[in-house]
């Protein structure tokens, strides 16, 4: 009979004259618990229905819960809560307690708990790992890592608690030597890193598929009608993920590691389906169990299936580690977000005393997965967790190479010698499933980030693939080809199914094409283009294998002696992922991961440079930015130049939101891309260009300089250009050819004391930009692309004027509001009402980027996507009129369809003068309160003017930071967004004439 729920707690209990309070067998003394930012998670069973049960810490109170009748038995009490977020590590006393009786639990730590699963490899133990000896007594000085230790049990339906072999424990002798290995060192390297404790929970059983530990929601994900031969460990569907993984489920978990797959090396093509459904089965699941605490994109860890037999068999190895990736060669990966992977193909152990297929040498392993977790799980980037990844490949016939580059020509590779390389030698690509078509391809020449392997054994015939590491042990311990130099971390296992094309030249393109890249959707088409030295020469580009478009290599009319190539893709609806491949005579390259969606360009001064490490609320905003697969980012490098270029220098090719990449970029530009996608439902591309400092000077082409003559000059700075143009010429202008959906800009501030000549300049850049984006597309871009803009936030506190409020209204060309006849297409998000005095950045940087995005973004659906039912800024006046006889003047908004919300009486001031021209004095400026709001107008009190002084203008928020954080006085009553800034300078006549305008 197979076990049912056990309920056995190994602390000290106190019985109550009810019943019995208890909770599942992981709780017991010695525990990890969940830290923070996560709360972890108590919970148990008790009898007394709607009795309180009480969580002391230390002697304090600090939570409590009510007993709730039980959903799945109801004659059975629950209970279940949350403690509050926890950063001291302890120990800590715990005390549960109701009028049932009591728990206790001594010497509880807070820290990381990580769950490790899997078969053999994650089971094999602490007494058979290479230096055992020396393994067991280091241990036990590391009494902040804590291990639990879940036996072997199955069921047929899912459990709520489970079977211990031991509760929590610290490292001992006799209870360290049987965990596992893998396990324990990768807890011990961890934690030297984070110097905090760790949990770890092993949980896993030797000879084991992967079906045994997938729920049905996976299953289900992944139908096969294969079943496995019963044998001496369980094969059946889903009868571990019952009984050793689903008790764990109400538990806060960090994330967890995984050592599987020997056992399904002979069905590789289902593993690429079974392994990431399997993970995110868990992730939704222990998301939901705890409540939300656990992340429901958790961090995993997996090693990659290490070496064998020795020899030179392939077996179903070769083919399943790269189903470990699912077919991609590397993690993370679309398919397989916020993993990791630690590489241990070049480990082989042929004199395992447990068999070769169990390699002693965890050491490595356990390190090499510390630092997938330290660059994944924790976000530090500087990490590098796996070795250089090929990323183009250019036959060259001619020499009878194929150069094949690593990581976009930025790898660092260490060649141990020439081996490891094969061809496909066949007339077709799927010729290269006869093993026979392979052949050995020697590295004949290594540079820093690419190799070329010798072709010249397939004679006569094409050459339709080329892999690397394809054998089940492909070499001596640490002695495969290629490593990264800097980490000595190995080159991963490959393979690329391609035909190679001849010979002789050299087709390129453009930096910002790339893995993950986003290419702009239907209506409009995508454009690719590059360079090839054969002039006359066809260029092909297919998509997932199909031929989609073709041109000709022609003569550069910029330079005569290099060949240009430019091809426009139909117009695409389907998001993707897709694989697109060039292809030439010249050589071949290919972009996976490609999305088709809207691309926008980011660009201006430090306002959008400032970053999601700097934003407000920025842990859970990173946190929450891994979720948006579909939303990927490219970063311009700071670059100028004094010419234009046609190639960009980038910080980071195209990428998804991952830790530490996420924390650089833009808050500004992702946050419009999420709240864009959101509505959406499709892939947003994102390019950041800006530069901190820098005026709308250095991004402004030569016929803007045309449209607004000055002789002013800038003041040269050491930190940023001040040049005109150089960084259009750098940043702009490299990408015109590409297709692009519209752009947003946050400027301004370093032009603040020119607001009539920004006037000018600013909208003249905007149309600059249009027409030569639209011309370096041919014409894919619209001249009228959506332009977005965000009116200069506050700075400094108290009541200063500066040149804020003029350039403000600059930015509208002195109207006010966009779009204007001035400014076509365009939107603008408000953000006079969110400033931040207390900014780690200065008051300057305003840390709610959050309310900036989602303005921009429903000015981008009015505007971009013409959805006019979405209001995208406040009520606008439209019309003044003037009563002497009661001291007033009454203002108007929206031609009377307005919804004013008054907040408080203030922002107003009136110009008391005998001409309009004397409101150019500040001195002639007065306070002007509220004094009859209604749903469209509002009444100003005109009694501050005396004498033969009248009312001459009116300006609301005419200050640098006009009022605290959105509380200035009028806004829209529906949407909430303020009411912008204006000035109306004009001589208000006597009562009953009305000025409109």
């Amino acid at each position: 009979m197979e076990p049912s729920v056990i309920l056995l707690v190994t602390a000290c209990l106190t019985v109550g004259i009810h019943g019995t309070l208890r909770m599942p067998n992981y709780y017991s003394d010695h525990m990890v618990l969940q830290r923070a930012p996560a709360r972890a998670i108590l919970w148990g069973y008790a009898d007394v229905i709607g009795d309180t049960v009480n969580i002391i810490m230390n002697g304090v109170k600090i939570e409590q819960t009510t007993v709730q009748r039980s959903t799945k038995n109801g004659t059975e009490g629950f209970w279940k809560v949350k403690l509050p977020a926890q950063t001291s590590p302890g120990p800590h006393a715990i005390q549960v307690n109701s009028s049932e009786g009591m728990l206790t639990f001594v010497n509880v730590m807070f820290g990381d708990v990580w769950i490790c699963s899997g078969q053999s490899n994650m089971q094999f133990s602490m007494r058979e790992v290479f230096n055992s000896t020396y393994e067991i007594d280091n241990s036990i000085q590391y009494n902040n890592i804590r291990m639990m230790f879940s036996d072997f049990v199955r069921s047929n339906v899912p459990l709520d608690d489970v079977s211990l072999k031991h509760s929590w424990k610290y490292p001992v002798k006799g209870t360290i030597d049987s965990f596992s290995a893998l396990c324990f060192m990768f807890a011990r390297d961890l934690q030297k890193h984070l110097k905090y404790p760790i949990g770890v929970i092993e949980s896993d059983w030797g000879g084991t598929p992967i079906e045994v530990w997938s729920g049905p929601d996976a299953i289900k994900d992944c139908p096969s009608n294969f079943s496995f031969t019963p044998k001496y460990v369980p094969t059946e569907r889903g009868v571990l993920w019952n009984s050793m993984i689903h008790p764990y489920l109400s538990m806060t978990i960090k994330g967890a590691i995984w050592y599987q797959g020997e056992s399904n090396s002979g069905h590789p093509d289902l593993y690429a389906c079974q392994f990431p459904a399997m993970i995110d089965d868990w992730r939704k699941k222990f998301h939901a169990g705890s409540d939300g605490e656990t992340s429901d994109h958790f961090p995993f860890g997996f090693v990659q299936l290490a070496p064998n037999r020795a020899g030179s068999a392939i077996g179903g190895f070769p083919p399943t580690r790269w189903a470990q990736t699912t077919n991609v060669g590397y993690v993370p990966n679309s398919n397989m977000s916020d993993t990791f992977m630690a590489v241990a193909v070049d480990l082989p152990d042929f004199n395992s005393p447990s068999g070769s297929i169990h390699p002693t040498y965890k050491q490595d392993v356990a390190a090499r997965l510390v630092l997938g977790a330290m660059n994944a799980a924790y976000g530090d980037k500087s990490v590098v967790f796996q070795g250089p990844f090929p990323t183009e490949y250019k036959m060259n016939n001619g020499r009878h190479v194929l150069n094949i580059t690593f990581d976009n020509g930025t790898g660092s590779l260490h060649i141990n010698n020439n081996n490891g390389f094969e061809i496909c030698c066949s007339s077709t690509t799927s010729g290269c499933n006869n093993q026979g078509a392979w052949v050995p391809a020697p590295i004949k020449v290594s540079e820093k980030s690419n190799v070329q392997i010798d072709t010249s054994g397939c004679y006569g015939n094409n050459v339709t693939g080329v892999r690397y590491l394809w054998r089940e042990s492909p070499c001596a311990l640490k002695q495969c080809a290629l490593y990264d130099s800097r980490t000595q971390l190995p080159v991963p296992p490959f393979i690329k199914i391609k035909m190679f094309k001849t010979s002789g030249g050299n087709l390129r393109m453009p930096k910002y094409y790339g893995n993950h890249m986003v290419l702009q959707r239907a209506p409009a088409r995508a454009i690719l283009w590059g360079y090839a030295d054969v002039i006359g020469d066809t260029v092909s580009v297919l998509m997932n294998d199909v031929k989609i478009a073709e041109t000709t290599v022609r003569k550069s009319t910029k330079n005569g002696t290099v060949g240009i190539w430019k091809v426009k893709l139909p117009a695409q609806t389907s998001p993707g992922p897709h694989e697109i491949q060039v292809e030439s005579s010249e050589g071949f390259l290919s972009f996976v991961d490609v999305m088709f969606g809207d691309v926008w360009i980011c660009s201006g001064q430090s306002n959008m440079q400032f970053t999601m490490r700097e934003v407000f609320n920025s842990t859970y905003e990173i946190d929450d930015s891994i979720k948006y697969g579909d939303i990927r980012m490219l970063f311009s490098d700071f670059k100028q130049s004094n010419v234009p270029l046609d190639d960009v220098s980038l910080k980071r090719p195209w990428i998804y939101p991952i830790k530490g990449i996420i924390n650089e970029f833009s808050a500004l530009c992702f946050m419009f891309a999420r709240d864009l996608q959101k509505r959406l439902k499709y892939p947003i591309g994102v390019i950041e260009s800006d530069w901190g400092g820098t005026p709308i000077e250095v991004w402004s082409g030569p016929d803007v300089f045309q449209a607004c003559p000055s002789q002013s000059t800038l003041t040269p700075s050491m930190y940023w250009p001040t040049e005109r143009g150089v960084l259009w010429n750098s940043m702009i202008h490299p990408y015109l050819s590409m297709t692009i959906k519209g752009a947003i800009w946050y400027q301004g501030e370093s032009n603040a004391g020119r607001p009539d000549l920004y006037a000018c300049q600013f909208p003249a850049m905007i149309d600059d930009w249009r027409k030569k984006f639209h011309a370096g597309s041919d014409g894919e871009t619209s001249d009228h692309f959506p332009f977005g803009f965000v009116q200069l936030a506050p700075n400094r506190a108290g009541n200063v004027v500066g040149g804020f409020p003029p350039t403000r209204w600059a930015q509208t060309t002195d109207i006010g509001y966009v779009p204007n006849s001035n400014m076509p297409d365009t939107f603008m998000a408000v953000a006079i009402d969110l400033p931040d005095f207390n900014s780690p950045s200065g008051t300057i940087h305003p840390t709610y980027k959050q309310d900036v995005a989602s303005r921009l973004v429903l000015g981008a659906m009015n505007v971009a996507y013409r959805d006019k039912s979405v209001v995208f800024q406040g009520p606008f006046p439209t019309e003044y009129n003037m009563n002497n006889g009661q001291h007033t003047l009454r203002i108007t908004f929206d031609n009377g369809t307005g919804h004013l919300q008054v907040n408080n009486n203030n922002g107003f001031e009136i110009c008391c003068a005998s001409t309009t021209s004397e409101c150019s004095n500040s001195a002639a400026w007065s306070v002007a309160s509220i004094k009859l709001s209604e749903t469209s107008s509002i009444q100003i009190d005109a009694s501050g003017c005396h004498g033969n002084n009248h009312i001459t203008g009116v300006r609301y928020l005419w200050k640098e930071s006009p009022c605290a954080l959105k509380t200035c006085a009028l806004y829209d009553s529906r949407t909430q967004l303020p009411v912008p800034p204006f000035i109306k300078i004009k001589m208000f006549q006597t009562p009953g004439i009305d000025i409109i305008g």
